[in-house]
């Protein structure tokens, strides 16, 4: 893995801990040319936007969604790491839900990092 990642990871551990979730606390970073573009974390409050992308589960706030919101200019063509931390500090399985899923694509997002059941980061194509 290289330096550059491990700090995506780094990065995107670092706003999982700001999580406001009750059970899960998961971060989101949007990365592109080695410039990070976007970061998120899930939080325990919604915003208007999370009801057009997850119809039946819009209370929270996903941190998929939290990075797109807070990111700077276009998106398309960029990347997304996902990590959860459990209370311990280790990563555990982060891949995106459905809906996420579908909101990545949907903003042309070309590949995804989360980590598997397994612990090992894996990359998707988008």
């Amino acid at each position: 893995m290289t330096n550059r990642m491990n700090r995506y990871i780094q990065v995107a551990r670092e706003e999982a801990a700001l999580s406001t979730h009750p059970k899960a606390r998961l971060g989101a970073l949007i990365f592109h040319k080695g410039v990070i573009v976007g970061r998120g974390y899930n939080k325990a409050r919604t915003h208007p936007l999370v009801k057009r992308w997850y119809p039946k589960y819009n209370y929270h706030l996903h941190a998929e969604m939290d990075a797109v919101i807070r990111s700077r200019g276009e998106i398309s063509g960029c990347d997304i790491i996902v990590v959860r931390i459990l209370k311990d500090g280790s990563l555990a399985l982060s891949k995106p839900c459905p809906h996420c899923l579908s909101m990545l694509i949907a903003h042309g997002l070309r590949h995804l990092y989360y980590v598997n059941e397994n612990g090992l980061l894996k990359k998707e194509r988008l």
